[in-house]
């Protein structure tokens, strides 16, 4: 209700309001709280001083702030004020000092990177920061980051005199913090490892604090009742705890399953997710006030893996509702501290370290031989280029001279860690991710993608009107004219061989047909000598990958032969069709319709996949832009402990075992020359010898491949 004739002593307009607990102006938002302020009761308190000079030093003047400030030192039950010492039994000291200070958290803080220790100052003087997201690469001391904030919010908690009264807590329960890595073990042999040193390591804990050393699985601060768990990721570690703060460890690495049964509504559990959000719901149903001193947090960490992993996904969709604050936000106070409380710490490996880590060659210098600076005084490395997302020529390190033009991304990498990039496509991607600190779609890849690519014949089309179909559709269509020219499948005396990856209500099932088209030469060079291979020339005549139809319904393996005897019938000659399950139904019917038939398993026998990734290599067949084999097969890898080709979390391989399976038996029917007239074009060999005459341009043969597109290999 408005005052009659109330003036806002800041503006002078007559729009001064009254609420129960203050005046508020409507035109220019001046607060005037009835109450006198926390700082004026305590106006000869040297704390109530500094609290008030603080508040002056950072230029605090928002009401809102200001009153925040005052509550989070307040009872919330007390009818009147509480004073400062009915509140801390230690005096709370500067975060400065309490990073630098050997009573304090100087002796563990030694060994911090000092660009770190100004992280953990930044963040415990900024209580709007409530979730912290550690990613980017191995080594830039995440864990050491952890850590320490852990241990600095357990002292700051023993700094009052009771912590639950402080958060309105009963005070017989215990106030947790707790920690979790991918497994039980890892989460102690790790994280426990260094808190419980961090913790001994602190005099001033050892005198006002000491830990219960009768426990050895947690750390008890019996005084003030605070317990320090670590343990795996199960969300029942936290029932019936006052969960203050929490973090997660390695959180892109947890399970992720499709279809599980272990998940609510029977599809993708996804653990990192869901203990996030039992942890976070715990921690908020007993925590329900801001708090501007030592405010409950959860710290997310993990190196990067892939784009669509848990710490990325999660990182977007905080993006998406704009709860993410940069420093520079904060330094500024361009920000709105209810909304924007999410803080990401991504740096690469060396961007962390000090410069004199580095030996003096990986910076640039100038005539006089001393190091270049930057404007910030700081030396400039030498650096490599890594080119990230080119369409066609993929993920790869640059030369000195190579355009940046067509790449989604340029990486700038120290001169120091060059060798760690090249050597194979598994090298890079391992250092992309391990070092430059950046997710990469594919880990360790057994084929490279742009192998992939460079195979896809973009003038043909997907014979079938659903790129993905269950076979239960009422308007599917296989357009058989899409696999021909003029009237007759292509090369039509050539025998075709299929490979059936089958499945019934899980997974996927893999169809692929091919056949042998011709015959080319290929150049390689080994151990210095140039030989010349005539090796078969495959081109899929189909990829199809089935779904299952849901609601527990199988796939009908009829309808998968249908398709078969469909082309069957309009003249394709199958020689064989392999399967990796023994169906007695499939072979069965197989045998009556006189098609040769047999088992092969894409788990059991790895060398179709050593096969496959030599004919992708060496542009040795031809398919059209088919989906599914783009999403799986870049992203296969080996399994050293299974010895087979395995698909990463979230993506599948049936269709790239179908298409392996197929190329495997046509390579292997030793029947490679076609009945009739075959043209046989050849691949130029353009790395040629010093001296050496091209033999290609010599005999007068045409190049199949196109300029740039020779293969070599060095053994």
């Amino acid at each position: 209700m408005e005052a009659k004739n109330s003036r806002c002593p800041e503006c002078g307009k007559n729009t001064l309001i009254e609420t129960y607990e203050s005046y508020e102006c409507l035109s220019c938002s001046h607060f005037i709280f009835k109450q006198p302020s926390f700082s004026k009761v305590l106006e000869g308190n040297e704390i109530a001083k500094i609290i008030t000079e603080t508040i002056h030093e950072h230029g605090i003047t928002d009401p809102t702030e200001i009153k925040a400030i005052e509550e989070a030192f307040l009872n919330e039950n007390s009818s009147s004020v509480v004073t400062y010492q009915d509140i801390f039994e230690h005096s709370p000291i500067d975060m400065h000092e309490m990073v630098h200070s050997e009573r304090y958290l100087g002796k563990i803080t030694e060994s911090l990177y000092p660009k770190l220790k100004e992280e953990i100052i930044f963040l415990f003087e900024n209580p709007n920061i409530t979730t912290v997201l550690l990613m980017g690469s191995l080594g830039w001391g995440k864990t050491y980051y952890l850590a320490t904030a852990f241990i600095a919010t357990i002292m700051k908690l023993c700094f009052l005199r009771s912590p639950q009264t402080f958060y309105n807590l009963d005070e017989n329960t215990p106030l947790s913090m707790f920690n979790f890595c991918v497994t039980d073990s890892q989460a102690r042999k790790t994280m426990f490892t260094y808190l419980l040193n961090f913790f001994d390591a602190v005099p001033w804990f050892k005198q006002y604090a000491p830990r219960n050393e009768d426990k050895t699985l947690e750390i008890e601060i019996k005084s003030k009742n605070i317990v320090l768990r670590c343990g795996g990721p199960t969300p029942g570690s936290v029932i019936g705890t006052n969960l203050h703060s929490f973090a997660g460890d390695e959180m892109n690495f947890m399970q992720v399953i499709q279809d599980s049964k272990r998940s609510r509504d029977g599809e993708e559990y996804d653990q990192a997710k869901i203990v996030t959000d039992v942890f976070t719901n715990r921690q908020k149903s007993r925590f329900t006030q801001n708090f501007i001193y030592c405010p409950p947090r959860r710290y997310l960490c993990s190196s990067e893996q892939f784009p669509d992993d848990f710490l990325p996904s999660f990182l977007k969709e905080k993006e998406a509702l704009g709860n993410v604050v940069t420093k520079e936000q904060v330094l500024s106070k361009d920000f709105d501290p209810d909304k924007q409380n999410t803080y990401v710490l991504c740096y690469s490996n060396w961007e962390t370290k000090p410069q004199t880590f580095f030996p003096g060659w990986t910076f640039e210098k100038d005539e006089n031989g001393d190091f270049k600076l930057d404007e910030n005084q700081k030396r400039i490395w030498k650096n490599f280029k890594v080119g990230i997302g080119h369409s066609k020529k993929g993920d790869r390190v640059l030369l000195d001279s190579e355009s940046e033009k067509g790449y989604k991304e340029i990486i700038k990498v120290p001169i120091f860690f060059r060798k760690e990039f090249e050597g194979g496509i598994a090298k890079l991607y391992g250092s992309i991710r391990d070092i430059a600190g950046k997710a990469t779609l594919y880990n360790n890849p057994w084929f490279n993608p742009s192998h992939l690519i460079q195979c896809i014949d973009t003038t043909r089309e997907n014979p079938c009107n659903y790129v993905n179909p269950s076979l239960e559709e009422r308007n599917f269509h296989l357009d058989v004219s899409k696999m021909m020219e003029n009237g007759s499948f292509v090369n039509p005396d050539a025998p075709r061989y299929v490979h059936l990856d089958l499945s019934k209500t899980d997974d996927h099932t893999g169809i692929c047909i091919v056949h042998i088209s011709k015959i080319v030469p290929i150049m390689k060079k080994i151990a210095g000598e140039v030989i010349l291979e005539h090796l078969p020339f495959f081109h899929v005549d189909l990829m199809l990958r089935i779904k299952p139809p849901g609601n527990g319904k199988s796939i009908d393996y009829s309808k998968i032969r249908n398709v078969l005897y469909l082309l069957r019938r309009k003249g394709m000659n199958y020689n064989l069709i392999t399967y990796d399950k023994v169906e007695g139904e499939m072979g069965t019917h197989f045998e009556k319709n006189d098609i040769k038939h047999d088992y092969l398993s894409l788990d059991k026998n790895i060398q179709p996949w050593f096969h496959l990734e030599m004919v992708l290599r060496e542009k040795r067949v031809s398919f059209y832009d088919y989906e599914p084999i783009k999403e799986e097969l870049p992203f296969l890898f080996y399994d050293e402990k299974k010895n087979k080709i395995d698909h990463r979390k979230n993506k599948k391989k049936d269709m790239s075992d179908a298409f392996a399976g197929a190329i495997w038996n046509a390579s292997q029917s030793g029947n490679l020359r076609l009945k009739g007239d075959m043209l046989v074009d050849l691949m130029a060999f353009e790395e040629r010898l010093p001296g050496q005459e091209d033999p290609f341009k010599k005999a007068g043969v045409s190049n199949f491949y196109g300029k740039g597109m020779a293969y070599v290999e060095e053994s």
